[in-house]
């Protein structure tokens, strides 16, 4: 667990309680912490025996608007992601329910919000394990600390709006989509800069798979109790990281956000499959749809197979190839050696999958492949595969483009009547032996007329 502290910019309660109006005050109320899980086990999860324990889980689905109608503090400032209610919020064992969890749910938002728009709303569904908890503090000093709660920590995070989704994210770098929710208010001063920084963090770290919500405490009623009731929020801004695992008390800079999401996305989780869709049914209603599994990820595959040399502007062809744990289907991209392809798919697992590429240039490239499953984990590169492109097609002395007689024609001129050489020289080198000789001319016609081996590129 990592506790972080970071400026406060002034923002005490005791300051807050002495300038602040009686409505402010009561926004900024911390209650008696109950824990709000339906789940109601005989013991303490944290003290039941791990051998033989089912997954006990939490999945609760923020709506948030990306573009929120919230202002922080600062003239001009909104709030990104602000929450504006759950679409879902229930516990269950996961493994009495056979590893797999499928809901299609109905939401519409309370009335204050029947303004909303489609294009303006995301869903993002967090699980949380409820079978152990870490007493954490989220107070302005750990040394001393006076406000604790108990910390479930999320496993796993997806996200959709009604035109894209996110799944949760498993590579070499992350074990799952980390989530964070921003504890603030928009009467708090201190609170505009982490919402800045937050924001900022989001748009830099592109490869880190992380959502986030503002949970505006004075604005909407479900934010204060996830707030209060769940995470004992007592200073404004904290920021809760996967549930608690790291908890930032004031704000603090992007590139901190970055580290402590990198820390989140580090920890050792059960591999979940996680996807979750959004779709507009009419109006202000909406359908959410979210599926939940036990997954792991697809195997490495080995190198791909394809041509080991290859002509600048020619196209070629790469094969891909693993096996899934879990069956399931997989998609696959390459790695050209200088680019990366988007994904090709889906092939069932076990099955091949081809790309193209073309090197506008010549040059040694490492060929490599990479497969992602239906649930959007993904295998660890394969080993490379060598490739070298030529800037001349083999077998082409002339540099027409294609071969065929007349580059029989050429090499016998540039031989015997002091016809101009192939360009470059070793395009007239037709059976890689290193020379350009009569040989050539044998192995050319052997080729186009009876069957023969076709041109290499010397070696």
């Amino acid at each position: 667990m990592t506790v972080t502290k970071g400026s406060l910019l002034g923002l005490l309660v005791v300051a807050s309680i002495l300038t602040a109006s009686l409505a402010i005050g009561e926004a900024f109320k911390v209650y008696p912490y109950e824990r709000s899980s339906e789940y109601q086990p005989a013991v303490t999860p944290a003290d039941s025996p791990a051998e033989g324990r089912g997954y006990l889980g939490r999945l609760m689905i923020y709506i948030v608007e990306p573009d929120s109608r919230w202002m922080t503090y600062t003239a001009g400032q909104y709030y990104h992601n602000g929450f504006i209610g759950f679409a879902y919020d229930s516990t269950f064992d996961l493994t009495a329910l056979g590893g797999t969890l499928d809901r299609t749910l109905s939401w519409h938002p309370i009335s204050s919000y029947n303004d909303i728009t489609p294009d303006n709303l995301m869903a993002i569904a967090v699980l949380y394990d409820m079978s152990q908890y870490v007493t954490t503090c989220c107070d302005t000093n750990i040394s001393v600390c006076n406000y604790y709660f108990d910390a479930y920590y999320s496993d796993a995070c997806a996200a959709a709006t009604v035109d894209e989704q996110w799944y949760n994210t498993v590579n070499d770098n992350f074990t799952h989509t980390v989530f964070i929710e921003e504890g603030t208010a928009t009467w708090c001063p201190s609170c505009p800069s982490m919402a800045t920084q937050l924001a900022f963090a989001h748009d830099y770290y592109t490869d880190f798979p992380f959502f986030y919500a503002a949970m505006v405490v004075d604005k909407d009623d479900a934010a204060d109790a996830r707030m209060n009731d769940d995470l004992n929020l007592h200073w404004l801004p904290t920021t809760y990281f996967d549930g608690g695992q790291s908890v930032q008390v004031g704000s603090t800079a992007w590139y901190n956000i970055g580290g402590m999401v990198e820390n989140c996305g580090h920890r050792t989780v059960p591999g979940f499959g996680l996807k979750v869709e959004l779709t507009q049914i009419s109006g202000v209603n909406y359908q959410v749809h979210v599926s939940l599994a036990e997954n792991q990820r697809p195997n490495t595959p080995p190198a791909p197979t394809g041509d080991i040399q290859a002509m600048a502007g020619g196209t070629c062809q790469y094969t891909g190839n693993t096996t899934d744990p879990n069956s399931d289907q997989m998609y696959f991209r390459f790695d050209w050696g200088g680019s990366v392809s988007e994904w090709y798919g889906p092939v069932n697992s076990g099955a091949d999958c081809i790309g193209d590429h073309t090197w506008a240039a010549g040059g040694n490239f490492v060929v490599k492949t990479q497969a992602k499953d239906s649930w959007g984990f993904e295998s660890s590169w394969s080993t490379g595969l060598n490739v070298t492109v030529y800037a001349y097609m083999a077998g082409d002395p002339n540099g027409s483009g294609t071969v065929n007689i007349l580059d029989c024609t050429y090499i016998i001129n540039y031989l015997y009547k002091g016809g101009p050489a192939p360009n470059p020289l070793q395009s007239g080198d037709v059976n890689g032996n290193g020379s350009t000789n009569i040989l050539d001319v044998t192995y050319l016609i052997n080729y186009l007329y009876k069957g023969g081996p076709a041109p290499v590129y010397p070696s």
